[in-house]
């Protein structure tokens, strides 16, 4: 396994700061979650999600990482977990998934595999539809954006970039158990907002999800 142990960029240092919270059925976190987390300075807090989550329940998990309060909860339901082979962001639009961006750099440098940014322009779209030709561009503009933003910080990070014709729900579900998925959650605590993408990928994604709160 590589080391999780060299030198920082600033953005990944800025984003290692926020304690994580780990929603696990282990009783403690994946080995390469604790490496990341000690290496890197970052304070930890592990939760059973079965005892604080309605038994694991798609709609408990979700509204216990909303209870949270804003924090960067990752969810890992596999007690061994082998450290992901690649991050995955799903970006809905700049600035505002800014924070998001950075802490999916940070975890692809910290564990030294590539970075995968995906945007999706949703197939309601049809091919003659007015307006489609603008959301591609607009989705070209954004991964190119993020791409750059990256490579300021991040220059020896290996980037990859997929413009997809789904919604951010749909793209979520494809991810693979080996790879880490990142999304963005708005936290609201007067008035809770329905997360399609956050439901979906507690639904259906098999591998970690790592919630980073915009």
């Amino acid at each position: 396994m590589p080391s999780l142990g060299r030198e920082r960029t600033p953005v990944l240092e800025r984003a290692t700061r926020e304690r994580l919270v780990v929603l696990t059925q282990a009783a403690s976190p994946p080995a390469w979650v604790m490496a990341w987390c000690e290496r890197g300075g970052r304070p930890l807090t592990t939760r059973n999600l079965t005892v604080h989550c309605s038994h694991g329940a798609p709609s408990g998990l979700l509204r216990a990482i909303t209870d949270l309060g804003g924090r960067h909860v990752l969810l890992t339901r596999a007690a061994e977990a082998a450290r992901p082979g690649r991050v995955v962001v799903a970006l809905g639009g700049l600035p505002r998934d800014a924070a998001v961006l950075t802490e999916a750099a940070a975890c692809a440098g910290a564990l030294e595999v590539p970075l995968d940014l995906v945007h999706g322009v949703p197939l309601a779209f049809a091919e003659r539809s007015v307006g489609l030709d603008q959301a591609l561009e607009r989705g070209e503009w954004l991964l190119e954006a993020a791409t750059r933003q990256v490579a300021a910080h991040a220059p020896d990070l290996r980037v990859t970039t997929r413009l997809v014709r789904a919604r951010a729900h749909e793209l979520v579900t494809e991810v693979p158990d080996d790879e880490l998925l990142v999304l963005g959650m708005a936290h609201h605590p007067t008035r809770p907002e329905p997360h399609l993408a956050g439901m979906s990928a507690i639904h259906f994604a098999p591998g970690p999800i790592l919630f980073v709160p915009t």
